[in-house]
């Protein structure tokens, strides 16, 4: 009849990145035209944590979430839909 009730536990915490931090992350994806046009771009990401800061970085910038396609040597194809149809432009 019940559900058993379990008590929540949160995700562990991000690390706080700094502006200039993330500058540098969306700066790897970002379009070099027009930085508020989609996300499509091929880079390097060393690690996780490299990975995690440039998926941050696209939603502090875009409002969109980045989505990483592996295709080998560490190498991704990063997307997203960008600021302009985050903001519905």
């Amino acid at each position: 009849m019940f559900d058993t009730v379990t008590e929540f536990t949160p995700r562990a915490k991000r690390p706080a990145y700094t502006q200039e931090q993330m500058n540098v992350a969306f700066n790897k994806v970002a379009d070099p035209k027009n930085w508020k046009n989609r996300v499509n771009r091929i880079v390097t990401v060393a690690d996780d944590a490299e990975r995690d800061l440039i998926a941050q970085s696209v939603i502090h910038f875009t409002g969109s979430v980045a989505e990483f396609v592996e295709i080998g040597d560490n190498k991704y194809r990063v997307t997203a839909d960008g600021y302009y149809a985050a903001i519905g432009a």
